[in-house]
């Protein structure tokens, strides 16, 4: 049935081979390379802010996007910018697609 193991690369085990972090701020490998990153950062000031992506994107972002206004995104950060005042703590989701 293919569900063994010992004796045969199951898909499970062959998938279990790719880096991963499950978690709120988190990443995983396609097995072709391309890296899925996402996180969410809490923020209780205004103006321009940096955060680090889980991990570094070892070549490019291909797309990354938020809920929040973004200026520059790299490799290794991403950083937005609270355009309004506000009172207590905004939240912001980054989803991010890169190799």
């Amino acid at each position: 049935a293919g569900v063994n193991d010992e004796k045969f690369i199951t898909p499970l085990k062959y998938m279990s081979g790719f880096k991963s972090a499950k978690s709120s701020n988190g990443y995983t490998y396609l097995p072709n390379g391309i890296l899925l990153q996402w996180a969410r950062y809490t923020s209780t000031s205004d103006g321009s802010q940096s955060f680090n992506f889980p991990i570094a994107f070892p070549n490019a972002i291909f797309s990354a996007s938020t809920n929040l206004h973004t200026i520059p995104i790299t490799t290794t950060h991403i950083t937005f910018n609270v355009l309004d005042a506000y009172n207590g703590q905004l939240t912001c989701y980054v989803h991010a697609i890169g190799y």
